[in-house]
């Protein structure tokens, strides 16, 4: 039997560090290596497509994990495992009307540009915000890249940039 993880019902995992060039590479090799089923999490929606086109051409059974690619590539894949993102953004946004009182100032770090659940989560909570708390104003958005430093460092902007700032979502 092979040794390598990926192949014979071994079990792996690659890590794009956020990186959808670095995806692509993975997904080539995994697909090159013949993997049993492929399940992606899409670092950016549109640049996994070309990648999850060629898995699904090889005959590998895939499952999309978190967020969705872009509507052209959803056909290929088995199933999804995730939240709804639009639900996320609801409950985030009576969440924050409720704890706000109705009325405020807030702002978005949100996660990589191009993927589904950035979003969606940020658009339902603004929709939702706007249909429930029209009283609370988003001031700013800014990525994070789901990375926690970056996201320290963008909230402590919004802090020093919007002195009236009630929150950060």
């Amino acid at each position: 039997l092979p040794t390598d993880p990926y192949l014979r019902g071994g079990l792996g995992q690659a890590d794009p560090v956020a990186d959808p060039a670095r995806q692509a590479a993975q997904a080539e090799d995994l697909i090159g290596k013949g993997v049993a089923v492929l399940c992606f999490w899409p670092v950016d929606a549109k640049a996994i497509v070309p990648s999850v086109r060629k898995a699904y051409e090889a005959g590998i059974p895939l499952v999309c994990t978190n967020t969705w690619t872009e509507p052209s590539a959803l056909n290929f894949f088995k199933g999804f495992v995730g939240a709804s993102m639009i639900e996320e953004g609801i409950i985030a946004a009576q969440l924050m009307a409720e704890a706000l009182n109705g009325k405020g100032k807030v702002a978005i770090i949100e996660g990589n540009p191009g993927q589904d659940a950035t979003y969606w989560r940020s658009t339902a909570f603004i929709d939702e915000l706007r249909r429930i708390a029209p009283e609370i104003q988003v001031l700013d958005r800014q990525t994070a890249r789901w990375d926690r430093a970056r996201a320290t460092a963008v909230a402590e902007n919004f802090l020093t940039t919007y002195a009236d700032l009630n929150a950060i979502m």
